[in-house]
C-alpha cells in the first residue's frame, strides 16, 4: 500500500524490526572478543531462562538483520528510480552524511564512554588501541557495524546498475561471497559479504513489488506455509553440527534460506497489518520516525543496564 508517496507496509516493517532489535539486544548478557566484552552471567542467575533467550536471539537474528538490509536496498531502489542519485558524488555526499557521520559521532562520544562505564574494557591492557580497533575499526563487538557496512554496500550496488550487469551474474556471485564470508578475517569484509546478497534482494524486490503486492492480497494465507517453512529450516539450522566443510557449507544454505523466509513473514505480515486502521497508531508513527535514533541509541544502554543489574544483584 502506498500512500502519499510513502509504502505504508514499509513502515510497518521498520516498526516490526526496531522492536526485534530491542529484543535481540536485550538477551545479551556475556560478550568476549580481542578487544573488551562484558560477562554479566555470573552476576545475575538465568538458571531457567538461558536456553530460552538464546532460542530467541538465534530466531530473531536468522533475519532481522539481512531483512534490513532488503528493506534499504528496496528505499534505495526507489530513491534510483526517481533520479535521487545522479552521479557517484551525490550519493557519497548524502550517505557519509547519513552513515558515516553518525558512525564516528555516537561511536566517540556515546558508545566508547558508555561501555567503559559498564566495565566493557575492565580487563583492557590498552584502551585507546581497544576501543580504536574493536568499536572504530569493527573488529570487536559493535552494533554500529550496520552503517560501514551499508556505506559500502551502497556504492558497489549503484556501481553494478550503472554498468548494467546481468541479474543472475550479481545474485550468484553475492550468494558465493556470502557462503564464504566467514573465511574472512577482516570484519567489515565480512559483513560487506555477507550482505550483500539481501540488499541486492531488497533492490530487485522493489522494482517487482506491484506485482507481489497483489499476488498477497489475494493470497493472505500463504503466511502461513511460509512461517512452517521458517520455523522448520530454524528447527534444522539448530541440529546442523558444523563438524566439516559439507555440513558447515549446508549452514551457509540453510542460513540464507531462513534468512528470506524471515523476511518474506515479515514483509506479508506487514502488508497484511498496513491495511488496517493500526496503521494511525500514534505510537506506530512515533516509532518509525524515530526508528533509526532507536537503533542507534539503545544498544549501549543495555551494557548500562545490565551492568547496574549485577551491581545490585550482588548486594
Amino acid at each position: 500500500m502506498k500512500k502519499n508517496n510513502r509504502f505504508i507496509e514499509y513502515d510497518i516493517l521498520r516498526v516490526i524490526l526496531v522492536m526485534l532489535v530491542l529484543i535481540g539486544h536485550c538477551t545479551f548478557y556475556t560478550i568476549q572478543t580481542k578487544y573488551g566484552g562484558i560477562n554479566y552471567i555470573n552476576e545475575v542467575d538465568f538458571p531457567n531462562s538461558q536456553r530460552i533467550l538464546s532460542l530467541l536471539t538465534k530466531f530473531i537474528y536468522s533475519f532481522h538483520m539481512p531483512l534490513f538490509f532488503m528493506l534499504s536496498g528496496a528505499l534505495f531502489a526507489n530513491a534510483i528510480s526517481k533520479g535521487k542519485y545522479n552521479n557517484i558524488f551525490a550519493l557519497t555526499k548524502d550517505k557519509f552524511k547519513r552513515l558515516i557521520l553518525p558512525f564516528i559521532i555516537i561511536t566517540v562520544v556515546y558508545a566508547i564512554p558508555l561501555k567503559y562505564i559498564s566495565e566493557y574494557y575492565i580487563n583492557s591492557q590498552n584502551f585507546l588501541k581497544d576501543t580504536f580497533i574493536g568499536q572504530v575499526l569493527i573488529e570487536g563487538n559493535t552494533h554500529l557495524w550496520f552503517l560501514p557496512t551499508l556505506f559500502c554496500i551502497f556504492f558497489i550496488t549503484y556501481i553494478i546498475e550503472k554498468k548494467k550487469i546481468d541479474n543472475k551474474k550479481v545474485i550468484a556471485v553475492f550468494i558465493v561471497l556470502n557462503l564464504i564470508q566467514n573465511k574472512i578475517p577482516i570484519n567489515i569484509i565480512q559483513y560487506i559479504f555477507k550482505n550483500l546478497i539481501y540488499f541486492y534482494i531488497g533492490y530487485n524486490f522493489q522494482f517487482n513489488r506491484l506485482k507481489f503486492v497483489e499476488y498477497i492480497s489475494k493470497h493472505k494465507t500463504i503466511i502461513v506455509p511460509v512461517v512452517v517453512l521458517m520455523i522448520s529450516f530454524f528447527l534444522l539450522d539448530i541440529k546442523i553440527e558444523k563438524c566439516n566443510f559439507i555440513l558447515r557449507l549446508l549452514n551457509r544454505v540453510v542460513s540464507i534460506c531462513l534468512a528470506i523466509l524471515g523476511s518474506l513473514m515479515i514483509y506479508i505480515l506487514s502488508y497484511i497489518i498496513s491495511n488496517y486502521k493500526i496503521v494511525n497508531n500514534k505510537i506506530i508513527k512515533r516509532i518509525n520516525e524515530y526508528s533509526f535514533g532507536i537503533y542507534l541509541y539503545s544498544d549501549t544502554l543495555n551494557y548500562v543496564i545490565l551492568f547496574l543489574i549485577s551491581k545490585i544483584s550482588r548486594k
